[in-house]
């Protein structure tokens, strides 16, 4: 076992000086280390914390985390901005009420569920429920400690279960709670191939929706994307300051818009 370990380790390492750590592999360690059940992932504005936390929810809802090797887990997205004065009140719900008695109703068609009374805490305390709390930065100074209390006292009480914690570097500097999350990494920004495989992936995208016969006509489609898709990644290597921008996945997004409708 500590060889494995040992191994894993090595690998995580790599992973980490070269670039390409993804959130799936923390997920695939947390089954053999404890330590990787509680994450703390830190990102300035505009790196995609949300979204990724939204690709985690999607992928596990559509039971395709398979291709990941990652553990089967049931997927609960917590935007702090909305549940932190739930949180942060003196007679605070457990994580369990919270998510049986208020978040689950809110779903799209979560009324229509009927769930056991104790169906999310058994969850929790097995270890199957991936629980993300996301946005520790958008909780008002004044809440952050009480919310980083209540999140703390949660992770202790569930120790099997997984958990994330996004927030901005700043935001996260506040978390006080006695449980902290037991490892922290950081979204690194886009590097020039990544920008360049997503312009080129965005491009078809928008082509392929944009033309109601694209299906039929797919491979003009692709050829029209990956014109606009180059046009604009020679732009971008031709000035300093747009490959600058283009590291930060919003601001690419933005600069991809603008050229779309502005190719000059």
């Amino acid at each position: 076992m500590g060889s494995r370990h040992s191994d894993t380790d090595r690998l995580l390492a790599k992973q980490i000086k070269q670039g390409s750590l993804r959130i799936w592999d923390l997920l695939v360690r947390s089954q053999s280390d404890p330590a990787y059940r509680q994450l703390a992932i830190l990102a300035w504005g505009g790196y995609g914390k949300t979204t990724l936390m939204r690709h985690l929810t999607y992928t596990y809802a559509k039971q395709k985390h398979r291709r990941y090797k990652a553990p089967k887990l049931i997927p609960v997205l917590l935007y702090l901005r909305k549940w932190r004065d739930v949180m942060a009140q003196p007679q605070a719900p457990s994580l369990p009420d919270l998510i049986l008695q208020q978040h689950v109703p809110e779903l799209p068609e979560g009324n229509k569920l009927a769930l056991p009374p104790n169906w999310a805490a058994n969850r929790l305390d097995q270890g199957n429920m991936l629980v993300m709390f996301d946005g520790f930065d958008e909780v008002a100074e004044g809440q952050r400690q009480a919310v980083s209390q209540w999140i703390s006292q949660q992770m202790g009480n569930y120790p099997k279960a997984r958990f994330i914690i996004t927030s901005r570097p700043g935001g996260y500097k506040d978390y006080n709670g006695p449980n902290r999350p037991k490892r922290t990494v950081f979204v690194q920004p886009f590097k020039p191939k990544q920008w360049e495989a997503f312009i080129h992936r965005w491009y078809l995208c928008q082509e392929r929706h944009s033309l109601s016969d694209s299906q039929r006509n797919l491979a003009a489609v692709k050829a029209i994307a990956a014109k606009s898709a180059q046009d604009l990644i020679q732009q971008l290597h031709q000035r300093e300051e747009l490959t600058t921008m283009a590291t930060n996945p919003l601001l690419l997004n933005m600069i991809s818009t603008f050229h779309r409708f502005y190719p000059g």
